[in-house]
């Protein structure tokens, strides 16, 4: 499967993405959301166009999660809306799921203490023989694209400003309730109460 670079359209978006969660428990298409963020300009973007392309992502990305998994990121449990908000992003965009798995838990497991824009390119090029479409994007891209992982990490609470990695800590509720096989998302797990 290709890469999907549109991720670079925003950010993290935690509050943005949870206001689109609430939409779908009332209506529970995700088709009648994306009309709805449309039609009222929920997102407040200035213009249709951005309105149009952040609503189709935060849609996309919330179509990654489960009904439960929606359902508890809508509760806005304290601690929990930035790392739904990374799990989503994760599952629906494969390079960064990628990413976080191969990139920032390898850094963290090996005892790394930063994460650097280095780190980032290695991953990159060790991806290019499988993702060609990775040796197309022009340096333009390729730098915006390095610009928003990285502020989602740190939007997630994955990095500080120093690009310090951050140990995040995930109750036993939280790790409970998410499927193991997810656990690689989130590379600073290390248990918790």
């Amino acid at each position: 499967m290709k890469y999907r670079f549109s991720f670079t359209a925003v950010g993290l978006a935690s509050v943005a993405t949870q206001e689109v969660a609430a939409l779908f428990r009332e209506s529970g298409s995700w088709d009648a959301v994306y009309k709805r963020v449309v039609r009222e300009n929920t997102l407040g973007c200035r213009t249709e166009s951005a309105l149009k392309r952040i609503g189709s992502e935060l849609v996309h990305r919330l179509g990654a999660l489960s009904s439960e998994e929606v359902d508890r990121f809508v509760e806005n449990r304290l601690g929990e809306r930035n790392l739904f908000a990374w799990l989503a992003i994760c599952r629906y965009y494969e390079m960064i799921g990628d990413f976080a798995v191969e990139a920032l838990h390898e850094a963290y497991v090996s005892g790394q203490k930063t994460f650097t824009h280095t780190d980032y390119a290695r991953f990159v090029n060790a991806k290019l023989s499988l993702h060609p479409e990775l040796d197309q994007v022009s340096d333009q891209t390729f730098a915006k694209m390095r610009q928003i992982i990285f502020k989602m990490m740190t939007e997630a609470g994955f990095l500080d400003g120093e690009q310090n990695i951050i140990p995040v800590v995930m109750d036993k509720d939280l790790a409970n309730f998410i499927p193991k096989r997810d656990f690689a998302f989130f590379p600073m797990f290390i248990g918790g109460k």
